[in-house]
């Protein structure tokens, strides 16, 4: 990662929560705001099928970063983080952890929010 052009981004973390009994989210803290240093790179069309279909058709991008970020796990709790990039807002989709013990990295997903992402996806 070293050779790759880094940028540094701001990542909105989201609150975490849990549905109550009649199907409304309830948020559980606060939503947090922090820096992180990534490549950002174009998705390649094989990755892109990668996404859930839901996702395909939006602007994605592919970033390359030391710093763990949290995507959507069903069940648990935990919305996706938030990347801006050029001012847009980018959802996490996928994460990857490259763990090779010469240079451990991830490598994230992220597809452009739209209008209707303003409600948890959890």
């Amino acid at each position: 990662m070293s050779s790759f052009r880094r940028y540094t981004l701001t990542v909105k973390r989201r609150a975490s929560g849990e549905y109550d009994s009649s199907g409304f989210f309830k948020v559980s803290g606060s939503d947090t705001e922090f820096t992180i240093t990534a490549s950002v790179q174009p998705m390649t069309g094989s990755e892109i099928l990668l996404l859930p279909e839901n996702k395909r058709e939006l602007e994605t991008k592919k970033l390359f970063t030391f710093t763990k970020l949290h995507n959507i796990e069903k069940g648990n709790g935990v919305n996706s983080d938030i990347v801006i990039i050029d001012g847009d807002e980018f959802e996490v989709v996928r994460i990857y952890d490259w763990k090779n013990n010469v240079l451990n990295h991830y490598k994230v997903f992220v597809a452009k929010r739209t209008t209707n992402d303003n409600v948890p996806s959890v």
